[in-house]
């Protein structure tokens, strides 16, 4: 089966998880190839999980940080997405390429992380399914949603990390030092740069695949212009309206 590929685009959170969800829905009506996107945030953002209060947040500290918040599809914990600091991933395509199994789309998805990792020598493994680590430290988090008989599932790989940044727009129970133990970025063992590292994910998302590179289309675009503006410009949108099965994902 033939893949859209889009390559690495700079979006505002709303923007980049209102793409997402459409490429989702025109997916579930089979209106489209399965799709390898990859985005960047700018400002950075922070992501609220599906399921997640919004006193995960600290909404005064991402203000005077300058920092946009939004709520994902998908489930999972508050993370920090800093505009330099990583790659984002997405992957819509229908269930029946993965045998309508979410944990061997977890699998298949990831393997170009790991192949990614891996060619940098540092020796991941998948734990709890859609974490994926280096020396027992999470370097990505992964996460799913289906509607119909489509699949979104997206990520990131941490290239660097500003844990203080982090922890002051986060309402969590983590110290410097516990998320120190817990997180670990590409940066801290390879000096390779940001552009390099989305260069070797992309090359290893496209391997073995029939693919085309493509820009996303109007009728993708005009649906995430509307998605932006009426349901993820908000942290409280009716979840009622999207239904689906979410897993955990992320710094819990």
């Amino acid at each position: 089966m033939q893949f859209r590929v889009i390559p690495l685009s700079v979006n505002n959170g709303i923007m980049n998880m209102a793409i997402d969800d459409a490429l989702l829905e025109l997916a579930s009506k089979g209106d489209s190839l399965p799709i390898i996107r990859f985005y960047n945030w700018n400002p950075s953002s922070v992501s609220l999980g599906y399921y997640q209060d919004i006193s995960k947040i600290n909404i005064e500290n991402c203000k005077r940080l300058k920092v946009d918040y939004v709520r994902r599809p998908t489930g999972g914990g508050s993370i920090l997405h800093d505009y330099d600091k990583e790659v984002t991933y997405s992957v819509v395509a229908p269930l029946s390429l993965y045998n309508k199994n979410l944990k061997e789309a977890y699998k298949k998805i990831c393997e170009p992380l790991l192949s990614t990792l891996s060619y940098l020598s540092l020796n991941p493994y998948v734990s709890n399914t859609n974490d994926i680590m280096v020396n027992n430290k999470k370097i990505s988090g992964n996460a799913q949603t289906w509607r119909g008989g489509a699949l979104l599932q997206h990520g990131t790989m941490i290239y660097d990390l500003d844990l203080e940044k982090m922890l002051a727009v986060l309402n969590t129970s983590f110290t410097l030092e516990k998320a120190k133990e817990k997180i670990t970025y590409v940066r801290e063992y390879s000096d390779i740069s940001l552009k390099e590292l989305y260069k070797i994910m992309e090359e290893n998302f496209c391997k073995g695949k029939d693919f085309l590179v493509s820009s996303l289309t109007k009728a993708e675009m005009d649906l995430a212009n509307k998605l932006a503006e009426n349901k993820y410009n908000t942290l409280n949108w009716d979840k009622e309206d999207d239904k689906g099965s979410r897993e955990a994902c992320y710094l819990n």
